[in-house]
């Protein structure tokens, strides 16, 4: 259990290292809370520091694992995105992963935003398959 514990904070510490990087810290990068429900965390708190209007470092932490990483998107792509992260779960270990996805926002529904992604995870050990459906609503 330490050992588990161990990882969580060092992943914690990691992330929240990209988060108060001086370089983070101009004009032009914004930070918001988001609220998440996923088929694969169930819900969560998820944080996001944006670089532009599309792409974004983030933190998720919820009922499953804690997840971090990077979106990397842009203006020509139209919602989609690659992603690649690192996430401890809560009863096997940490982990890599790489995610394609598409995400939406939906303006009548209170700027609510609905994404779709794919990919690998368990990347160093016994990669695995995953679909993810999910929606995050920003505090």
């Amino acid at each position: 259990m330490l050992n588990q514990s161990l990882k969580v904070f060092i992943l914690l510490v990691f992330i929240s290292g990209f988060f108060f990087n001086p370089a983070f810290s101009n004009n032009s990068s914004r930070s918001y809370l988001y609220v998440s429900f996923t088929t694969d965390n169930f819900v969560g708190v998820e944080f996001r520091a944006y670089f532009d209007n599309y792409s974004h470092l983030f933190a998720n932490i919820g009922v499953n694992y804690v997840k971090g990483g990077v979106r990397f998107s842009s203006k020509s792509t139209s919602g989609l995105y690659i992603s690649p992260v690192a996430y401890v779960d809560y009863k096997s270990g940490t982990y890599f992963g790489l995610f394609a996805g598409w995400s939406t926002t939906i303006s009548n529904l209170n700027n609510l935003q609905f994404f779709v992604e794919g990919g690998a995870t368990k990347i160093p050990q016994k990669p695995e398959s995953i679909v993810i459906l999910g929606i995050v609503l920003r505090f």
